[in-house]
């Protein structure tokens, strides 16, 4: 497996907005290229200090039916 991780910021933000992961295993086999979003349910953060609170009305909405990680 190679694999690489690579951290989005925005300006000179000191929090990242999100992770783009790649990864290819040896065999060809597994081939990805993703976007995480930083972000988190219930949970406000200002990426310019770093600093988050909590915000009740803050949801992060699942865009793929079927998730099977979604509860």
């Amino acid at each position: 497996m190679i694999y690489q991780v690579t951290t989005v910021f925005r300006g000179s933000e000191l929090m990242p907005r999100g992770y783009w992961v790649q990864a290819i295993s040896t065999d060809k086999t597994l081939d990805f290229n993703a976007y995480v979003w930083n972000v988190e349910p219930k949970m406000q953060f200002d990426y310019a200090t770093g600093r988050g609170r909590v915000d009740s009305a803050m949801k992060v909405s699942d865009r793929y039916q079927g998730n099977r990680y979604t509860r």
